[in-house]
């Protein structure tokens, strides 16, 4: 009978042994969770720096867009606006005129046409 409380003892300093190595191991654990959270957070919030810098990419490359196209049709009104200037001046071709024909000027349908380019909106 003198044995049992010796053998408890010992399983009693076994238990608290291994309790405090638990302890010990949830501590570490615990720590390294938090350590997990704060790296969870800052790769949470550079997925969001991402996010943002992407969507303003999208909107430059947007009004990228929208200013290559606005140049595109600038320059088909300005060739369209060179073809009418051509057909007008083709209207009265370079001649050697007389002096009487130099007071009457061009014709009235190059007057006409030349009015009514330069009297065109912008």
């Amino acid at each position: 009978m003198t044995l049992l409380p010796k053998i408890l003892a010992a399983v009693l300093v076994v238990v608290c042994c291994a309790c405090g190595v638990q302890t010990y191991r949830l501590r570490i654990e615990q720590d390294e969770h938090k350590l997990t959270q704060r790296d969870l957070a800052d790769a949470t919030r550079k997925v969001a720096e991402w996010v943002t810098a992407e969507e303003y990419s999208k909107l430059k490359i947007a009004g990228q867009a929208a200013l290559g196209q606005a140049c595109l049709a600038r320059e088909k009104a300005a060739e369209a606006d060179a073809t009418l200037r051509a057909q007008i001046m083709g209207m009265s071709p370079p001649v050697t005129i007389t002096p009487d024909e130099e007071k009457k000027g061009v014709s009235r349908e190059t007057r006409r046409a030349v009015a009514d380019y330069l009297n065109r909106p912008l």
